[in-house]
């Protein structure tokens, strides 16, 4: 089974080749062209006609390759997050049975110290032990969580300086966030930043209208392909006839990709 990430790395190829594509096509369509401007046997009706059924055949198999490519690439997207999502609600790993002992009587110490201490200063240096000890293993860090904002809320209430509380909650909060942050395995955090990767990929185009939109304009005009390029199931409606005639017309376009 992949992982989220070779899902991620799946969904770039797959945008990456598509502009590759798209130029093949478009140098297919130049060649085909060139070669119906060239035929003696046709009028220059016939010409046109030849031109206009040329465009309208690959204009088609654009939509329909964006169409194959970009489902391709959302339902990679779609895999990595649910695989990334599958990891986050994973249950911690158990703390060893010995180290869990030790650090209960360590937290127990340290419990007393910082509320029994009226120094703030030894009191935020008891936190940081703590914090320390705790960040060893996840469940621990995630155990203590809690009862560390409620003892870092009993160290600032006894500063009256206000200034002093201020550089207490900035120094506690960075605590509270080492502690966070080793509450969470590896795997959990490189979940989160799958997460956040596919929904910006989610959030950008899947057909760059900088890289493709002169090679879309070239097949049919200024508008049509690009318009369309990331809403190919509106071209599929707006278009359904032109869609019909040209499958009816050509044979290759049975599988979308021109190949002859």
């Amino acid at each position: 089974m992949k992982t989220s990430k070779q899902r991620i790395l799946e969904a770039r190829e797959i945008k990456k080749t598509l502009t590759g594509e798209v130029l093949g096509m478009v140098q297919l369509y130049r060649d085909q062209k060139t070669k119906i401007g060239e035929n003696k046997m046709l009028s220059a009706d016939g010409i046109a006609h030849e031109k206009k059924r040329l465009q309208e055949k690959h204009e088609v198999a654009a939509i329909s390759l964006l169409n194959d490519r970009h489902n391709k690439y959302k339902h990679a997207l779609s895999m990595a997050k649910a695989i990334a999502e599958k990891e986050l609600v994973k249950q911690l790993p158990k703390v060893d049975e010995h180290a869990q002992r030790l650090f209960d009587a360590d937290l127990i110490q340290l419990r007393g110290n910082i509320m029994l201490n009226f120094d703030h200063n030894r009191s935020v240096e008891h936190l940081k032990t703590l914090v320390e000890k705790a960040s060893k293993h996840p469940s621990l860090a995630a155990s203590v969580q809690e009862e560390f904002l409620t003892l870092s809320q009993l160290v600032i209430s006894r500063e009256p300086n206000g200034l002093e509380v201020k550089k207490l909650r900035y120094g506690l909060l960075n605590e509270f966030n080492k502690l966070n942050k080793a509450s969470k395995p590896i795997e959990h955090q490189e979940a989160l930043q799958t997460i956040a990767a596919v929904s910006e990929m989610e959030k950008m185009q899947f057909a760059s209208e900088p890289i493709l939109g002169r090679p879309f304009e070239e097949i049919s005009g200024r508008h049509t392909l690009m318009e369309y390029a990331n809403k190919t199931d509106d071209y599929l409606t707006d278009h359904r006839d032109r869609v019909l005639k040209v499958q009816m017309q050509n044979k290759d376009m049975q599988g979308a990709l021109i190949t002859e």
